[in-house]
């Protein structure tokens, strides 16, 4: 399977917002003089679930592109199984790393401000709203 260039370059994006994200929440645990190297790893690990994760289901999505059936039950099953793989990799780096769970977890809420920034600045795809089908049922091309 080919990764698909919009999937790449929006985990970038991602990519880019985490690492600025993750070291403001690094600098804050510096302002409270909690700063480790458990906080550095914690923040490191949950940036590398958070961008993977967001991999993940760029290429689920591209996966069930021009999949009519059987697309909805293909992406509920890619969330459970992300899902499930985060919880195990933040249970791995907590419990069995003792890496600061709270740097571990907070860098998996910044994908949603990373991406509310991008609509603001432009950078996100537009997203366009389905032509309606035409009266016959078919689809109208546009010429």
């Amino acid at each position: 399977m080919r990764v698909d260039k919009t999937v790449l370059r929006e985990t970038a994006h991602i990519a880019a917002g985490e690492v600025l994200l993750s070291a403001l929440m690094c600098a804050g645990f510096a302002l409270c003089r909690r700063f480790s190297g458990a906080v550095l790893g914690g923040a490191a690990l949950g940036c590398a679930i958070a961008v993977g994760n967001f991999f993940l289901m760029g290429l689920s999505v591209q996966a069930v592109l021009g999949k009519g059936d059987g697309a909805a039950k293909y992406m509920r099953s890619s969330h459970a199984l992300r899902m499930l793989l985060c919880l195990a990799l933040v249970c791995a780096g907590v419990l069995l790393l003792k890496l600061n769970a709270l740097a571990v977890i907070l860098p998996l809420l910044f994908p949603t401000p990373v991406i509310l920034l991008m609509r603001l600045l432009g950078l996100a795809p537009r997203q366009e709203a389905p032509s309606p089908p035409a009266e016959d049922g078919k689809e109208e091309s546009n010429q």
